[in-house]
């Protein structure tokens, strides 16, 4: 009996067709109803251990739900931080926090949103021991005269001990040339700074406000960074008022920059707009904060307040 059973004889070709029929509607209809609009990571690029911020949008039906999952998964590579869920009728952004602890490309593990499921997404992750090996290096130039070396050391030891006499012989001169070196180091990053303000208030074409809020944001964290939050290079907007809090607590201008960077983030990433006179006021808040930090690291490094 199972022998006929298992024959072609036996099986008549409707009720085939009708099994088949049956089975395909079941692989059309599991598909999940939602297409990427876009998706992005910040930092693009971004190492082991880095924070990371990945935001997706999608297009998803208003009527299918779609909410963050109670409980985050885990995983040996990856841990999620925080997983963000924002809809505005058939978009819905997801912002996911994770860190990467291990190199190379690897697939997100899929994330089950209630009425979607969200497929696996490559994760590049960077490493620094993934340089390649530096080159031969060209042969050796032609041997140097006899007392060529002498002659260098000699040279080479006035040079160093003359400014060493010097600064020993006067009294104060040593603070004096190390706080002139100092001033001119800071006041870099700050006249740079001044430079991109002047080019965004005094463009004769109106600038796009995403361009306009990037090469705002960007310089200004740059300045922050040197000037020792080396954490404001890779905060996202949420994570700027920590940044503030331990760099200067009692900073005036703290909670205005936190709102500035969290409209830049909004302009650039989600497009909303901004009316010009927003961008003039946030122009002049980095203007007026960074002078207010020049005021205080002057203030701190005045040779009445050195040791």
């Amino acid at each position: 009996m199972r022998s006929r059973f298992l024959s072609g004889n036996s099986i008549r070709p409707g009720v085939l067709l009708g099994c088949l029929f049956l089975l395909l509607p079941t692989a059309t209809w599991s598909q999940e109803p939602y297409t990427i609009e876009a998706l992005r990571f910040l930092p693009p690029e971004f190492y082991v251990g880095q924070p990371v911020e990945l935001r997706i949008t999608l297009k998803v039906p208003e009527s299918v739900p779609v909410a963050a999952p109670e409980t985050l998964p885990e995983a040996e590579w990856i841990t999620l931080r925080d997983l963000e869920v924002l809809r505005k009728g058939d978009i819905t952004d997801i912002h996911i926090l994770f860190v990467s602890f291990q190199p190379g490309l690897k697939n997100l593990f899929p994330l089950d949103l209630g009425g979607i499921s969200l497929e696996p997404i490559k994760v590049h992750t960077l490493s620094v021991l993934d340089a390649e090996s530096p080159d031969f290096q060209d042969p050796a130039g032609p041997r140097l005269l006899p007392g060529t070396l002498f002659l260098l050391g000699t040279t080479l030891a006035l040079l160093l001990t003359v400014p060493v006499a010097v600064i020993t012989l006067i009294p104060g001169i040593k603070q004096r040339i190390t706080a002139l070196l100092l001033r001119r180091r800071r006041k870099k990053p700050y006249e740079r700074l001044k430079k991109a303000l002047n080019r965004l208030s005094g463009a004769e074409e109106p600038t796009q406000l995403d361009e306009f809020y990037s090469l705002l944001l960007r310089e200004f964290r740059g300045y922050l960074a040197f000037r020792g939050g080396k954490e404001f290079l890779s905060a996202t907007a949420g994570e700027v008022e920590g940044c503030f809090q331990r760099l200067m607590p009692d900073f005036v201008y703290a909670n205005e920059l936190i709102g500035m960077f969290r409209r830049g983030d909004e302009v650039r990433f989600g497009g909303a707009s901004v009316e010009r006179e927003v961008c003039r006021g946030d122009l002049a808040l980095v203007q007026s904060s960074a002078d207010c930090l020049e005021g205080l690291k002057d203030a701190s490094t005045s040779p009445g307040k050195e040791g």
